[in-house]
């Protein structure tokens, strides 16, 4: 990813956080900030799905931004503010949107320097050489047996 990607993650994060806290501050009287704040959820839980599916190939790991979607689905639903039947379908759309988003970056980035594909093989090669080491019977003193 670019490097422009994360810290404009963060930003978005923290935007959410404060969108979502500002209604508890006593004196706020505007509109309803958290509508807004879940649908920025959903948007970048789309987006880490992406990252986690289709970069990282960790099926695993996707299972965080799936929980944090349906949170935004069912927080505005448990407050009584949304109905399930208008807000699932709009962050379903939403997260479609944050996965294609997350497509477009990763194409339109340019591709790795060949010292950074070269470094990443190496390390990859070295990684296969300990996980083979460690399937190798060792006797006394550390000599290895076969």
């Amino acid at each position: 990813y670019p490097k422009w990607l994360t810290p404009a993650v963060g930003i978005l994060q923290f935007l959410i956080a404060s969108l979502n806290g500002a209604e508890y501050i006593e004196q706020y009287q505007g509109p309803n900030l958290a509508w807004a704040s879940q649908r920025m959820v959903a948007l970048l839980m789309g987006g880490c799905l992406y990252t986690h599916v289709r970069v990282e190939k960790s099926w695993s790991d996707a299972a965080a931004p799936l929980v944090f979607w349906v949170f935004s689905v069912s927080i505005p639903v448990m407050e009584g503010r949304e109905k399930l039947e208008y807000v699932g379908p709009a962050h379903l759309a939403l997260a479609a949107l944050g996965w294609v988003i997350g497509e477009l970056i990763s194409k339109f980035q340019p591709p790795p320097p060949p010292r950074a594909v070269a470094f990443k093989a190496a390390a990859a090669a070295q990684r296969e050489r300990a996980k083979q080491m460690r399937g190798r019977a060792v006797g006394p003193k550390g000599s290895k047996t076969r």
